[in-house]
């Protein structure tokens, strides 16, 4: 998920162990730190590990939890309250919490950071990215998105999924 975060205690991004399903955050508006992400060089980044270990001070945007509820519908497992699965409820997890005051290709790092991610792991990757505003192209050829088409077509597996819009009015 490249969104707002995740509330990574939330019972459904949790195994049957309670252990967490979130295998790394990257929170690119964290100051750089020893656990900045390479080759990107910007945010800190957590594994699942160090989650469970109670280290990760990643927070999904307090004013929206937008990213948790994402994350809830499509691989959320219900376990929280016993229903209410997402559609893929027994998925690996990655998220990059965007910083949205930061310029450049955040985006486009974000999407590259998941499927090497996922390429590690040896599994399939769809990238659901539900946050838009009203800069760029909007027509797929401005340079980010041809970076993350690349990164799409470079490999079979692999999915970006975008929202059509959410910038209201």
């Amino acid at each position: 998920f490249i969104d707002t975060g995740i509330d990574f205690t939330h019972g459904d991004f949790k195994d049957s162990f309670g252990k967490t399903r979130i295998k790394w955050i990257w929170d690119q508006s964290q100051p750089n730190a020893a656990n900045t992400p390479q080759p990107y060089n910007y945010g800190q980044e957590w594994t699942n590990l160090q989650i469970d270990a109670g280290l990760c001070t990643q927070t999904d945007t307090p004013q929206w939890g937008h990213g948790t509820r994402v994350a809830g519908t499509a691989a959320g497992n219900g376990m929280s309250v016993g229903r209410y699965g997402g559609v893929a409820p027994r998925a690996d997890i990655i998220v990059v919490a965007v910083d949205f005051n930061k310029g450049g290709p955040t985006i486009s790092d974000g999407a590259a950071y998941i499927f090497a991610k996922a390429q590690a792991l040896g599994e399939p990757c769809v990238i659901n990215c539900s946050l838009g505003n009203s800069m760029g192209s909007h027509d797929g050829q401005d340079l980010q998105a041809q970076l993350i088409d690349n990164l799409v077509t470079a490999q079979n597996g692999r999915v970006f999924v975008a929202a059509a819009g959410n910038n209201g009015s």
